[in-house]
């Protein structure tokens, strides 16, 4: 198996989740019972931004996170969050040590 290259993936697989939003919101997610379009956008989102966070310093983990406001345009501020997200971790080195939950505790960890 090839080496993984996370950030492609992870602007991949947002532009995936904008693209589907195109359906609906309201849409039901098949594997996320109970869940809208809506609701998946909003939670990969707000993991995206904490993850963000932790990786640049501005908080040191759970304790200090602060969830975000919901916007009124989901959609764009996911797809903002997700390149914001891509673009930050691309500028720092994985060795770089950050809160995590596990063992290895750097952005690489975060990366992944």
């Amino acid at each position: 198996m090839g080496r993984v290259d996370y950030l492609a993936a992870l602007r991949r697989d947002g532009d995936r989740i904008v693209s589907v939003s195109e359906a609906g919101l309201d849409r039901s997610v098949p594997s996320c019972a109970g869940w809208t379009i809506a609701d998946l956008i909003w939670h990969v989102g707000v993991v995206h931004t904490f993850w963000r966070q932790v990786a640049v310093g501005a908080i040191t983990g759970p304790e200090t996170y602060q969830e975000p406001a919901r916007p009124p345009n989901l959609v764009d501020w996911f797809r903002d969050g997700v390149a914001e997200t891509s673009d930050a971790l691309a500028g720092i080195d994985p060795a770089v040590p950050a809160w995590t939950w596990g063992r290895r505790q750097d952005v690489g960890f975060i990366r992944r």
